[in-house]
């Protein structure tokens, strides 16, 4: 009985979210950036999960250890930002490029529906 209740209250809180237009951004925001997160560690978790099942052993898994080196940049602080970057773990770098990708490419969509919106109000 109480798992049913806290569905329902589950759904009106969505529901509440999506009612006016700053909850449904808000909420298409949220699922962006949970399918970016998702679609982006997929890959390397699995690899990392098939290899610890093989092996027994969990790999270190950054762009320094699969052999990609920092290019070499003359300022000091900067290589050390780049030396950091690349010492990162892989999801981590993954998620940031897709994110980039994400919001780039719906930036593009969404400046194309909303000129579509603009003509269609005008005819």
């Amino acid at each position: 009985m109480k798992r049913i209740e806290h569905t329902r209250l589950l759904r009106c809180f969505l529901k509440a979210l999506t009612v006016d237009e700053a909850g449904a951004a808000a909420t298409g925001l949220a699922t962006g950036i949970a399918k970016v997160v998702i679609f982006s560690s997929f890959i390397p978790l699995g690899f990392r999960t098939i290899t610890w099942l093989r092996s027994g052993a969990w790999p270190d898994l950054t762009l320094s250890s699969l052999d990609f080196l920092p290019p070499h940049v003359s300022w000091p602080g900067a290589q050390e930002a780049l030396v950091a970057i690349y010492g990162l773990p892989v999801e981590v770098v993954a998620v940031v490029i897709c994110g980039v990708i994400y919001a780039l490419t719906n930036a593009l969509f969404d400046g194309r529906r909303a000129a579509k919106r603009r003509t269609a109000r005008i005819a």
